[in-house]
């Protein structure tokens, strides 16, 4: 690999005090049976996936600036997310699997397509879906490049790329009549690349810990460029860009954050531990840095009595997870009933929680539903992947990565303005959900 390329970014600092109450909802619930969770959790997603178009409808759209901010976080990290899964797979050898992914990252693509086609029009819309593919392939090049220590094949790769970057940051320069520049559009494209690119070399390098490291960098970036583009698009609007900064919205935007971070870390983490692959180590220690950012949210709005007490139980719901995973791919039938146990017991232990550490606002019942889909999501995806179904798992992953920010918008709207309010402007740097660096 020869040059270094630019780097476009500055300090990220986490919002994980919003956590607070996102942390509250991707608690797990009592387990379905193994053979039955796949098919649950996939009638429970047609159904959530009807409720959530009419709810995008209404939220996305020229009038709507909080809703299409809120949307483009949700697709955007989950693009960050999607296409490291993608490269890594390339680097592992594994093309059933990259394959798959392929197809997720195409599915990502086409629902950003759709909501800059909501408020920037279908020409602009069509004219994203070509540069964005094309920057999805390029990284896919670069994988493969890297996979065969073909350095020609990566520079030629990188000179792409660089050439990408500064077509998109005309195109956001057009798209948002200029209240975005292109330097500033192209900048942040360039920050985000350079961590894909930066990830997959420490990954093929085998150092999994930089890799990850990287990846919680590169997701947490992808919130602000959605902020950057939702507060170009709307700078002109009769709309304005007030409701991006309403106390609420910024509540459910660092909640989502830190949710679909766990949900991400979380499928890793089992993967890992299902395959016995080397990044297994690295997996867990980014998924328990989440746990820390969350621990730190609860510490930060509810005292430090309510995060020891959350530590202890989140901690044990993670390493029943991942326990779990371990124990579908060694088909350990008694593994799998100690780790659903594990979760069941979870379960209550976690509703006395959510009562008791938010007074009340975030009761147990009305989130149920919640904790049994984030669960059958997990469960049902780790047993499609043990069979090597991958584009079952990854369809079930895709679904449920999307219903975490569903349930940030359900637990902003149940804390209320009170609890929103309490969120300071920039969060603190406990380092997961954005990196400090």
């Amino acid at each position: 690999m020869t040059g270094e390329r630019r780097s476009g970014r500055g300090a990220i600092t986490a919002v994980s005090v919003a956590v607070l109450t996102g942390v509250l909802v991707a608690g797990c619930a009592q387990q379905p049976a193994a053979s039955t969770a796949a098919s649950t959790a996939a009638a429970g997603h047609e159904q959530a996936a009807q409720m959530s178009t009419a709810r995008l409808a209404a939220a996305v759209g020229p009038s709507q600036p909080a809703g299409t901010q809120l949307r483009l976080e949700t697709l955007l990290s989950h693009h960050a997310v999607l296409t490291i899964n993608l490269m890594r797979a390339r680097l592992r050898g594994d093309p059933d699997l990259a394959q798959a992914a392929v197809a997720a990252v195409s599915k990502n693509t086409d629902d950003m397509t759709a909501v800059i086609d909501s408020i920037a029009g279908h020409e602009l819309a069509m004219t994203f879906k070509d540069l964005w593919s094309r920057h999805v392939n390029q990284l896919f090049d670069y994988a493969r490049a890297l996979a065969a220590n073909d350095p020609a094949g990566m520079d030629r790769d990188r000179a792409d790329l660089a050439a990408y970057e500064r077509d998109i940051g005309s195109f956001i320069q057009t798209a948002t009549k200029t209240q975005v520049s292109a330097p500033a559009a192209q900048q942040a494209l360039t920050a985000h690349v350079d961590d894909l690119l930066k990830q997959a070399d420490a990954y093929a390098a085998k150092d999994y810990a930089t890799s990850y490291a990287i990846e919680r960098h590169a997701y947490a970036h992808m919130f602000e460029v959605a902020k950057t583009l939702a507060t170009g698009f709307f700078a002109t609007t009769t709309a304005g860009v007030a409701p991006l900064n309403a106390p609420r919205v910024r509540l459910q935007s660092a909640l989502g954050k830190l949710l679909g971070e766990h949900m991400a870390l979380a499928v890793d983490s089992m993967r890992a531990a299902a395959t016995k692959t080397p990044d297994f180590q690295a997996a867990g220690a980014a998924l328990n840095g989440n746990t820390a950012d969350l621990t730190a949210a609860m510490g930060v709005l509810f005292g430090q009595p309510s995060a020891t007490a959350f530590s202890g139980i989140w901690g044990d719901h993670v390493d029943a997870l991942v326990s779990y995973g371990a124990a579908v791919a060694g088909q350990d039938a008694a593994g799998q009933d100690t780790a659903t146990n594990r979760l069941t017991q979870f379960e209550s232990r976690f509703a006395d929680f959510l009562s008791t550490g938010t007074e009340g606002r975030l009761t147990a019942p009305a989130l149920r539903d919640a904790y049994v889909m984030h669960d059958r999501d997990l469960v049902g995806q780790m047993q499609a992947f043990a069979r090597r179904d991958y584009t079952a798992s990854n369809d079930t992953v895709f679904a449920a990565y999307q219903q975490m920010f569903d349930v940030a918008e359900q637990v902003s709207t149940a804390a209320g303005d009170t609890v929103a309010a309490r969120l300071p402007q920039g969060g603190v740097a406990t380092g997961g959900g954005g990196l400090v660096r």
